[in-house]
């Protein structure tokens, strides 16, 4: 704890991400979300299937993975075969990758400086800030914040504030993946993913249990005077 209010990270360290995932996960009573980095770790795959047999929770060794994605409703269950019922992972929407002159943010890889992710429990909000070299030897500052929403439970929103010493090429790779599984199972009898009005999309899935979920996603962005 960095004061009364605050959960902190830093520095980042691939070992301990997952629980930190944990750690930082925000909710509504609705909506809840895992604490997973926006751009995604290398190496993590979401769609890994596997069997995971009943056993005691306090000494199961589980799949060893670096991160892992969690979206939940509760409500949304679906029949495991061995696990019986279980809470459904449902498509990932937080993703959004920054990309700069061809060079995409990878925390276990890049020169990173400056780390630090902050769960503001007054605020409910989880605010991560770096500072990252890129090959190009530019100097970019990168803030994300997100909440889910107590006024809207259905809602989450983040940000992604991006600054650079000098001219660069900024691409953010972001959307929906519904390529995910729950527990190593795959619960989706349909997914249908399609672009929206603007730049948006949405992915529309129907569970094993004949629940129909909809998740929709939505970029505004803004640009400084100077650029």
């Amino acid at each position: 704890m960095s004061d009364t209010w605050s959960i902190v990270e830093s520095p980042f360290r691939a070992e301990t991400a997952k629980a930190h995932e944990g750690l930082f996960t925000l909710g509504s009573g609705y909506l809840h979300v895992r604490g997973s980095p926006e751009e995604h770790l290398a190496g993590a795959p979401q769609n890994v299937s596997y069997t995971r047999l009943p056993a005691n929770v306090t000494s199961e060794r589980f799949a060893d993975t670096k991160s892992k994605w969690g979206t939940y409703v509760p409500g949304v269950f679906g029949r495991h075969p061995l696990l019986n019922n279980e809470m459904i992972n449902l498509p990932f929407f937080l993703g959004l990758a920054p990309i700069v002159d061809g060079e995409r943010l990878d925390m276990e890889n890049a020169q990173v400086g400056g780390y630090r992710r902050e769960l503001r429990l007054d605020t409910a909000t989880l605010i991560r800030t770096l500072c990252w070299r890129t090959h190009n030897h530019k100097q970019v500052e990168l803030a994300f914040e997100r909440f889910v929403s107590a006024a809207r439970p259905y809602l989450c929103v983040q940000r992604l504030t991006f600054r650079c010493d000098r001219e660069a090429r900024l691409d953010l790779h972001l959307g929906i993946d519904a390529d995910v599984r729950t527990n190593g199972y795959d619960h989706f009898k349909t997914i249908e993913c399609r672009p929206t009005s603007g730049l948006g999309c949405e992915c529309h899935v129907v569970t094993d249990a004949g629940d129909e979920v909809l998740v929709a996603t939505r970029l505004v962005y803004h640009l400084t005077p100077d650029g």
